[in-house]
């Protein structure tokens, strides 16, 4: 049989565009320091006229244009029934080779700038890896349908099909005002808003209006309490809308092989996860998250980089906005287990070990200056209030939050499944099936083999998860369950019901 010739594809000419600008902010990402710090204005402004470094961005500008065209040129793929093969590169060519097989999750973009030509982006990624491996940005998408129908996933799999739940936009405003992403738009708007006032300020025209008005502010508590309200109200609400427009139309389809999430205003997202490559469930609520009432909920699969340290992936199935019902009615089609009926609690000598901790380094702390006499108190004749209180205060503090989190922790063991509650202003709850666990260790300090206490540490395909101060014989009961597990090739017996381990004790 004679072999029939590869059939090699480009991405379409608005493709180009992508990749001009993807390389324009990788480079200002990796030179941000030095294009938006100090060194920018010493570099250019101060050394250069205004035309001569009109002139030099327009020369960047064209060498990224030639970088651009060529790895447009350098960049093709083929694929058949099943694989799919990449090339790229501009002096070093690279091919990468994906079986259809092993692909766990598949993503569709249709940006707004792609929706005009009738092109998707197209990414796949494989176990163990922190990014996708094949990223094909600019094709038809009649051409990632046909990619998807080889890889198992039905491009018409949700047509026709009521979704298991769908996020309304008031709840997706309430995830975005509770997000870490307020903090990062804070943070940048200050950065900049700083940055222009101070090279403002500095200006001949500008500098004495300036210094007049920030005069005026600072002089009225009123106005500058003012301003920092209506500050962090734009901050709050931009990161509000700004999630809503992302996560619009959020919808959830569970069919018995995958899973599939949509969203997107301007920008359409389809992600598509197998279900047999699910390796756990991430449930999270912030400190402003429970105050409206609103959970995120992440379905983990293997990946390179600790997801559970990091909280986020670059490629995660992850559901915003999510009520206390819709979390707990998640767990079934997620891990085919129920949410747990009940937590167990830790060991309470886990407050007691913190507590004593807190409490000898707040005296020490305290009473470190007083112990030499020539040395200066600490905030002395600057603070009103007296320096033993604010240790005093501050130790109540520390004594209510180790309280808190020692709550916060429990653990629960059902279904061949372990869930790990722990927090404190906010909450975290994480599911694993006992098979997905890749390694588990029992930890005693020195403080826990006095009192038959133990640490279990378990190394999990997205990351490690502790779960502290069990008692000794219940840390190595479910070490001995999960090697138990293992040894037989999975938690199922003959007649498909679960079986327990008996080494394993619930005091």
């Amino acid at each position: 049989m004679v072999e029939q010739p590869e059939t090699w594809h480009r991405l379409k000419w608005p493709a180009l565009g992508v990749m001009f600008v993807s390389g324009l902010y990788k480079f200002v990402k990796d030179n941000l320091y030095v294009v938006a710090g100090a060194g920018f204005g010493v570099a250019f402004l101060d050394r250069f006229s205004l035309t001569e470094a009109v002139g030099l961005f327009v020369v960047g500008v064209c060498l990224f244009a030639v970088y651009a065209m060529a790895r447009f040129w350098r960049f093709r793929f083929s694929f058949n029934a099943q694989d799919i093969r990449l090339r790229q590169g501009l002096v070093h060519q690279t091919e990468v080779r994906v079986a259809f097989g092993r692909v766990q999750s598949v993503e569709v973009l249709r940006p707004f700038y792609f929706r005009p030509f009738g092109l998707v982006v197209l990414s796949l990624q494989t176990p163990g890896q922190a990014k996708p491996e094949i990223v094909l940005a600019g094709i038809d998408k009649a051409l990632a349908d046909e990619l998807r129908d080889l890889m198992g996933h039905d491009a018409h799999a949700s047509d026709g099909h009521t979704p298991l739940m769908t996020i309304p936009p008031g709840r997706l405003f309430k995830a975005g005002l509770s997000s870490q992403l307020v903090w990062v738009i804070g943070g940048g708007l200050a950065y900049l808003t700083s940055q222009a006032l101070e090279r403002w300020s500095e200006t001949i025209e500008a500098g004495d209006w300036f210094n007049g008005l920030s005069d005026s502010i600072l002089a009225s508590p009123v106005m500058v309490v003012g301003v920092v309200v209506v500050l962090v109200l734009l901050v709050f609400i931009s990161t509000g809308l700004y999630t809503m427009l992302v996560h619009w139309g959020s919808c959830l389809w569970v069919h018995p092989d995958k899973l599939i999430n949509q969203r997107g205003a301007l920008s359409t997202r389809l992600f598509e996860l197998h279900r047999d490559k699910i390796t756990g469930l991430l449930v999270t609520q912030s400190p402003l998250g429970r105050l409206f009432g609103v959970w995120t909920a992440t379905v983990h699969q293997t990946s390179s980089e600790d997801l559970l340290a990091e909280g986020r992936g670059q490629q995660t199935f992850r559901l915003l906005g999510l009520v206390r019902s819709e979390v707990e009615s998640l767990a079934q089609p997620i891990l085919k287990a129920p949410w747990p009926s009940r937590f167990h609690a830790i060991s309470p000598r886990y407050r007691r070990l913190w507590r004593a901790r807190w409490v000898v380094g707040a005296i020490g702390f305290g009473l470190g200056p007083w112990a030499f006499g020539g040395l200066a108190r600490p905030f002395e004749g600057f603070w009103p209030i007296p320096w033993h209180l604010l240790i005093a205060v501050a130790m109540a503090g520390l004594w209510a939050l180790v309280a808190v989190r020692y709550r916060r922790w429990g653990w629960c063991l059902e279904a061949g499944h372990l869930w790990v509650r722990s927090g404190l202003v906010g909450a975290r709850v994480q599911g694993v099936a006992l098979e997905r666990i890749q390694q588990i260790r029992v930890i005693q300090s020195p403080y826990q083999m006095r009192h038959g206490l133990g640490s279990v540490r378990l190394v999990l395909p997205q990351g490690e998860l502790l779960l502290p101060f069990l008692g000794i014989e219940q840390a190595q009961g479910l070490a001995n369950t999960v090697a138990w597990l293992v040894e037989r090739q999975g938690p199922l017996s003959h007649n498909g019901r679960m079986v327990e381990s008996p080494s394993l004790r619930i005091d």
